[in-house]
């Protein structure tokens, strides 16, 4: 009798650990993946957004180098800025007139 006592007791015993087990394990598996900051899906969200800032900064690469080229053209070449003058701030020659239609 007593050792059928103390099986129970120990089988008991080692059903509360096995809970306390799955317990902690959740609880440690809750926070990896939902510690604010520190977490997966953090980890996921800060991934993204570096590979956005990553396609951004490419495009603003690529921006800055035709704005580049587009400074030394106006600097260097006189015919582009007399388009450039024409067509954006609609300027004229000397003698020149504007009809519209």
């Amino acid at each position: 009798m007593m050792d059928r006592r103390k099986r129970q007791q120990v089988e008991q015993r080692q059903r509360i650990l096995v809970r306390f087990g799955l317990l902690l394990g959740l609880f440690l598996i809750s926070a990896i993946l939902f510690t604010p900051g520190y977490g997966y899906f953090s980890y996921r969200k800060a991934l993204e957004q570096r590979n956005q800032l990553i396609q951004e900064n490419s495009r603003l690469r690529k921006e800055n180098e035709q704005l580049r080229v587009e400074n030394d053209r106006l600097k260097n070449d006189d015919a582009y800025l007399e388009d450039v003058a024409r067509k954006e701030h609609n300027l004229l020659k000397k003698n020149e007139e504007v009809y519209e239609f």
